[in-house]
């Protein structure tokens, strides 16, 4: 198998090197002011990656929303990854959920309902999202959702994010590996997040911080917390997950010392069915598996699927998701933030 493995990224190797040279292209087409950049009027904070796959962009979007919402009026602006609806969409707005997670995404679905204060827009053109905002004044702070790639709409703050060290060193540009473009251009970032202990290299110290992430409650349909995660301690549980790395989340959730006996894996912002409740709630039945766990994402669409169709798969067993808190050890970033916001405000509101 590891030869197998091994075989296959050699094969891919070309590929990788076509488009990585197709993103230094890019990227230096962008750099020599070729390729066209909307300068907003308002700041504009961008949350990225630079490596595929989960680095936990979307618990730290919303933790960077809800604290800048603390101050100011924001909107958060995403591409709607995996929606049914194409173009510019108002997922949320003045505290109403406007759109269904089919035809806005699971993300932003979860980001509007977990920042009620915020304005959240799906649109494939970030642009278009960021013109509307200011033409309906309908904030004072954008947050960008992976936005590092999407150079087309101008930030003042560029924040990158990686799971562990090893995604920035040990690594190779897509299909062979997970960088999405060359590492190098992590210097376009203001701060990078590391969710692990150590230090990337080649990046200064002054830019980097610690992110930690510490489960929160098990959460019912609607996000309320229904019970502790201890409470299910030795229980036999079976997990679900449709994110880039469910093996992750099962794992975790086996550290939390829960007796998961049974998994499924679905493919990340798989959209899940009737047929797929049909399927889990029997394994489950025959198990005797009374609870099911997924992540919130997740819940986005089964919640939706539940509501319009009942529980008739689900009998007997009951679908929690767990929620997760997020903290940022250095309190530096939310202030160099404001700062570079409130100076950018004061020449909006002069004008």
């Amino acid at each position: 198998m590891r030869f197998l493995r091994m075989l296959a990224r050699l094969l891919l190797l070309p590929f990788s090197l076509l488009y990585g040279l197709a993103m230094e292209v890019r990227n230096i087409l962008f750099d020599l002011k070729i390729l066209p950049v909307y300068a907003s009027r308002l700041p504009v904070i961008s949350v990225g990656n630079l490596v595929a796959g989960g680095t936990g962009k979307t618990p730290f979007t919303i933790w960077l929303a809800a604290q800048l919402a603390k101050r100011y009026r924001v909107a958060i602006v995403s591409r709607g990854y995996g929606r049914e609806s194409k173009g510019l969409q108002i997922v949320a707005q003045n505290g109403s959920i406007l759109l269904s997670a089919e035809q806005a995404g699971d993300e932003p679905l979860l980001m509007a309902k977990k920042v009620p204060a915020a304005t959240v827009l799906v649109s494939e053109k970030r642009r278009s999202a960021v013109q509307w905002i200011e033409q309906h004044q309908a904030a004072e702070v954008i947050v960008l959702d992976d936005g590092f790639q999407h150079r087309y709409v101008q930030r003042d703050v560029d924040i990158v994010l990686f799971k562990k060290p090893q995604q920035f060193w040990r690594n190779f540009m897509l299909p062979t590996g997970t960088w999405r473009e060359f590492p190098h251009r992590v210097s376009r970032a203001h701060y990078v997040g590391l969710a692990a202990q150590g230090k990337l290299p080649f990046i200064p110290l002054r830019k980097q911080f610690h992110v930690q992430t510490m489960s929160g409650p098990l959460v019912d349909l609607h996000l309320q917390a229904c019970l502790a995660p201890e409470d299910l301690k030795d229980v036999p549980v079976a997990a679900f997950a449709g994110i880039a790395d469910p093996q992750s989340f099962f794992e975790a959730l086996a550290k939390m010392n829960m007796a998961v006996k049974r998994t499924f894996a679905f493919g990340d912002h798989h959209r899940f069915t009737e047929n797929d409740l049909l399927r889990m709630g029997n394994i489950c039945r025959q198990e005797k598996l009374k609870y099911l766990i997924c992540t919130e994402k997740d819940l986005m669409k089964i919640s939706e699927i539940i509501d319009q169709n009942g529980d008739k798969n689900l009998q007997g067993i009951k679908i929690v998701a767990l929620a997760h808190a997020l903290a940022v050890q250095e309190e530096f970033l939310i202030k160099a933030i404001e700062k570079t916001i409130d100076k950018k405000l004061k020449s909006y509101y002069i004008s």
